[in-house]
Order: structure tokens, then sequence, then C-alpha cells
């Protein structure tokens, strides 16, 4: 059988893109009695030893395209919208599929070489990756904590109890430890993690639990987001791209899209397209009053107790100030995974709590 990648370009006339390797040839086929059938050329040639160079809120490639068994084109790094106009230039989209298409073709079909070890993923975006069987971290300071830090930290998340429900925070709490990693999640094959939802009235700790859950790992307000930062949608895509940390969004108003919690693309499905200069690196945090309409790809927690404001006072005068003790619970968390990645496996609820389970292990 033909070495393929098939892409659907459109469900309604059942219209794909076929990457045959082996005729090295990108044509249309349309799906008839269960077979794709050949239509016409698209593009002479297919991408060989590709390298997705993945930055904060860009990708460029390095490859060959291969013509032919005597002629290869280097093109060396390069955007996707570079990768098109090079092709063009040389002849070689012979039937225009339009640039959204062909994009999508082309993003598709470099990261589905990566499993067979055709294509090469360099990520310089601040977060965790799976790569090579293991967790790799990228551009982040990890630092196991000693003891006495860890027990600080626990004696915090004990403080934390006495103003929120035990178990809204005890979930809030396996949730953060675990979303610096959704990327690595859905890169191994394992699921996706949710993205999470925290809805309730006004001044119900709201906004308060996800800065808590940034805190973990050293982030402040400016992983803090709302709806003037993606007036226009690619200000979107580049928030969900820059590094795979959470970022709190403020908002009551529908998302853009949501296609970002199960896929490692960010993706417009109004418009059919996968904006191949980006990746769903980040998972989100979302702030509003009303329960979510998805609730597959949001896991939701109610806070329902309005914060009087003298318990608010107290709160930023006794609890905020030693709020960066949480850092040393997600630097456990990443060097744990990093030195056993074993542990990467399954469930992500069931991740958190074995790692819950040996950080109390470690304290005693």
């Amino acid at each position: 059988m033909s070495d393929q990648v098939t892409v659907l370009l459109n469900p309604k006339l059942q219209t794909y893109a076929v990457v045959d390797f082996d005729k090295k040839l990108i044509y249309l086929a349309k799906l008839q009695d269960d077979k794709l059938q050949f239509l016409r050329r698209s593009i002479i040639g297919v991408p060989t030893e590709v390298e997705i160079m993945v930055t904060s809120g860009s990708t460029k490639y390095n490859l060959n395209w291969v013509v032919d068994e005597h002629t290869r084109l280097p093109i060396k790094d390069v955007t996707i919208d570079d990768i098109i106009n090079i092709l063009k230039n040389t002849g070689l989209i012979v039937d225009n599929l339009g640039v959204d298409n062909i994009e999508r073709v082309l993003t598709l079909t470099f990261y589905s070489l990566l499993p067979s070890k055709k294509a090469n993923l360099v990520v310089n975006a601040p977060g965790f990756y799976w790569q090579g069987n293991r967790i790799v971290a990228v551009n982040v300071l990890i630092q196991r904590p000693r003891k006495e830090e860890l027990g600080e930290t626990l004696q915090f998340l004990e403080e934390l109890k006495r103003w929120f429900s035990p178990d809204v925070l005890l979930t809030a709490v396996k949730w953060g430890m675990m979303s610096p990693f959704s990327f690595a999640y859905k890169q191994k094959g394992l699921g996706y993690i949710p993205w999470l939802y925290l809805y309730g009235g006004h001044k119900s700790g709201k906004t308060t639990l996800g800065r808590i859950i940034l805190a973990m790992w050293g982030i402040g307000s400016e992983n803090v987001k709302n709806r003037k930062d993606i007036r226009y949608i690619t200000g979107f895509y580049s928030i969900l791209s820059y590094s795979t940390f959470p970022v709190l969004f403020l908002t009551d108003e529908p998302l853009p899209t949501t296609d970002a919690v199960e896929s490692i693309f960010v993706s417009d499905r109004l418009l059919h397209r996968v904006h191949a200069q980006e990746l769903a690196l980040a998972p989100l945090i979302v702030k509003a009053h009303m329960p979510p309409t998805d609730t597959k790809r949001f896991l939701a927690l109610q806070l329902n107790e309005r914060i009087d404001e003298i318990r608010a006072k107290r709160f930023t005068l006794e609890v905020l100030p030693w709020l960066s003790k949480l850092k040393h619970l997600g630097d456990f968390v990443s060097s744990t995974l990093i030195e056993r990645p074993g542990l990467f496996e399954g469930n992500w609820e069931g991740i958190a709590k074995k790692l819950l389970e040996l950080m109390y292990l470690q304290i005693h």
C-alpha cells in the first residue's frame, strides 16, 4: 500500500487532498463508494527531512521538497507562507487548492511525519514537551525543592482550605499541577486535559483561585488576559501559542474556539482551517458568571459564596503575600516528572494524585 497522508478539504463534497510519498505527488481526490477516486494533480513533489522550529507565537521550517529521484529542492528557515510561494514560483503547484487548503495540507503532513521520525520538532516556546519518551523542559528553570519548602507549601494549602471549599480547591490544585503538561499529554497520545472553567456570582473568588493556580508556576499578571487582548482572533491564537503554561482568561463571552483543548493546533472551525503558524500550547482558566455550554472540553468548578469586603481585605493582607510558596509545588511536579517519565501515563487526575502522594511521602 502507498505511503500516504489524507486531509479532508470539504466535508459536503467529500473531497480530500492525498499526499502520496511513493508517487511524490499531492493530488485531489473524491470519496465515492468508500474509495478515494483520483481527480487531478495539485502539487508536484512531497516534503522530506522536515524540521519544525517553534518559538513563542511563530513556526518556521527546514525541509527538502522531493520532486523525483534526481530532483530535490532545499527549503530553509521559512514560514508556511514562504513555502507556498516557493512552490508557486517554481511551478510545482499545478492546480491551486486555495492558500488555506494548501497551508492546512502541508501543516498536517509535516506533523504526521513526527511519529515515524521523518520530521523533527524543535521547540523554543517556554514549557514542557514530550520528546524521546520523556518530558523535556524548554526555557524553564528546573529546581527540586527542599523538604522544608514542601512543608511550607503543604501548610499554605491547608490555610487555603479556610477560604475555599476543600473539594473545589483540591480539584483546582490537581488541574494546576498538570496544566503546563497538557500539550505533552496530547503529544503522547494520552487524550487531552480539559480547560478549567471557574464560574459563579460576583466576588466569589474566581479570579483569586485562578491566580493561585498561576502562582504554582511562578506566573503573575502577564498570564491574565481579557477580551481586549483578543480584539483580533489572531490575538487569541498568539495567547495559546506563547508557552505551555496556563492563562487566566477573564470573560463571559464565547471563546473564538475550543478546538485547541483536544488538538495540538489552534483551529477555527468556522473557516474549516488549521492555522499552521500556531500550536495549541497553553490551557485556559476561564472565569465567568454562567456555567459552560461545552461540558466535554471544560472542567467546571462553581464558586457560590460571595466574599464580603472585610473578608476579602483579610485575604489580601494575610494570604496573598505568601502565594509564592506555591511555586515549590510546581517545582516538585516538574522535577519529578522529568526524573520519572514513567509517571506520565494514564488519566491526568491520577497522575496528579500520585504526585501529591509522593510529595506527602517526601515531607513525612
